[in-house]
């Protein structure tokens, strides 16, 4: 399934430094992991910071549709995440920008970083060979002050902490859905 991409280009992008990044192989072929990140029935299931429930899934892939996301974490807190698709190729990637957000998916800072960049651009890849898929993900701030890119590049490694539980989780029900064979 091939959709168009939206306006926005590469090329126009409002980037600035640093990047943050990360490589991780699954024992899933990439159809199955495409879907996986992108069908709110299969999201349901598995997204999200380990010990965390998902109140809301909800999304709309297409350029300028959303992933909307609630979570509620084991203290009780209650998580709100949005992703605004800006290109989409099936199945290779997704480009989008996230940002935390309130209930009704307008962006917000997380009251716990009051100085984190709004938006970030964000890339997954998914690379398939010999039946297994590499998720590359890439991410910058987006129209960010120099102290936002600041507080961004200092978070590096709890960035890679918090995408480690949830890639945990990925990775066990991506092993799941392959063996029950799962549409």
């Amino acid at each position: 399934m091939a959709v168009a991409s939206s306006p926005a280009s590469a090329a126009s992008r409002a980037v600035s430094e640093p990047e943050f990044s990360l490589t991780r192989t699954f024992d899933a072929p990439r159809p199955l992991v495409f879907k996986a990140w992108t069908q709110a029935d299969h999201l349901s299931r598995w997204w999200g910071a380990p010990g965390s429930e998902r109140t809301r899934i909800e999304i709309d892939l297409r350029p300028g549709g959303v992933f909307l996301y609630g979570l509620r974490t084991p203290d009780g807190a209650a998580i709100w995440g949005r992703w605004l698709f800006r290109v989409i190729s099936a199945p290779e990637s997704l480009e989008f920008l996230a940002a935390s957000c309130d209930e009704s998916g307008r962006p917000q800072r997380p009251p716990h970083a009051p100085e984190w960049p709004l938006e970030t651009l964000s890339t997954l890849r998914f690379i398939e060979a010999e039946g297994r898929t590499t998720l590359a993900l890439s991410c910058v701030p987006f129209n960010a002050s120099p102290r936002e890119c600041e507080v961004f590049a200092a978070a590096v490694d709890s960035m890679n902490q918090a995408w480690k539980g949830t890639l945990d989780q990925f990775e066990a029900y991506a092993a799941r859905a392959a063996q029950e064979n799962l549409p």
